[in-house]
């Protein structure tokens, strides 16, 4: 399954490409996570939950600028 989305403009470009990374740079973590604690291993989870925090930050901070780039394309208000 894909989404595909075209969008002109080039502010919305950069944020498009922002939200096509982000979620993938969370799910390698998430999935590292999830492998640990299947094998018992706790030994990175302070670090790799704090890495999570930041990268789920960064994919909310992707969104709310591609939102914002959307709504200057189509000119609606915020």
């Amino acid at each position: 399954m894909a989404e595909v989305v075209i969008i002109e403009g080039p502010l919305a470009m950069v944020a498009a490409d922002r939200i096509a990374r982000a979620p993938g740079d969370l799910f390698d973590v998430m999935r590292r996570m999830v492998k640990n604690a299947h094998a018992g291993d706790a030994s990175h989870k302070a670090a790799d939950t704090a890495l999570a925090a930041e990268r789920e930050h960064v994919l909310y901070q992707a969104v709310k600028s591609f939102r914002s780039a959307v709504r200057d394309v189509l000119g609606t208000p915020d």
